[in-house]
């Protein structure tokens, strides 16, 4: 199939003490978020479809010790 190539913005690291939550420019994570993000299309078959046919996938599973986070999600249609 063809690939396809998404634009995330980079991660910043930085030395000493974290930001306090409220500081933290990251959004929460949502589905709403996340089909926004991906602009409803499904990032495994590239086709755009309405929020009830789509689901959050994780890339890595949860199982398997991947994260609920905005690095490790996609958006995938049922």
């Amino acid at each position: 199939g063809e690939r396809s190539v998404m634009e995330l913005h980079p991660i910043i690291a930085a030395r000493g003490h974290a930001r306090s939550r409220a500081l933290d420019p990251t959004p929460t994570l949502s589905n709403t978020a996340l089909f926004a993000r991906d602009a409803q299309l499904c990032m495994y078959c590239g086709q755009h479809f309405s929020r009830p046919q789509l689901t959050r996938d994780h890339v890595m599973p949860v199982s398997k010790g991947g994260r609920d986070s905005w690095e490790n999600v996609v958006t995938a249609c049922f």
